[in-house]
């Protein structure tokens, strides 16, 4: 599913539009760079938003991520994450180099 981009005013109270995942993880509006994830790099996330929450959604409608609006002088939000690589399920035990 392909989203569509149409033209809004990001600064209107309540709306939602599309963005793409910039190449540092995150998307901006507001003034506020709001976290995604680098794995979505390059991805189209549809951003709806009302005057205390924004959420964050997938080509295919799934939520990314939802946030209560942070105070005027936030200029950044995480995604809850660490940062770097996520740690493989498949193999829990440290090497034995450790």
């Amino acid at each position: 599913m392909t989203l569509r981009r149409v033209r809004v005013d990001t600064a209107a109270p309540a709306g939602e539009s599309v963005l793409t995942v910039r190449r540092d993880g995150g998307v901006g509006i507001r003034g506020v760079r709001f976290q995604i994830g680098r794995e979505r790099i390059g991805e189209e996330v549809r951003t709806i938003w009302d005057p205390e929450t924004i959420m964050f959604f997938d080509a295919q409608g799934t939520l990314l991520i939802e946030h209560p609006w942070p105070d005027n002088d936030t200029r950044y939000v995480s995604n809850g994450r660490p940062p770097g690589r996520p740690k493989n399920p498949a193999n829990p035990e440290p090497s034995p180099m450790s």
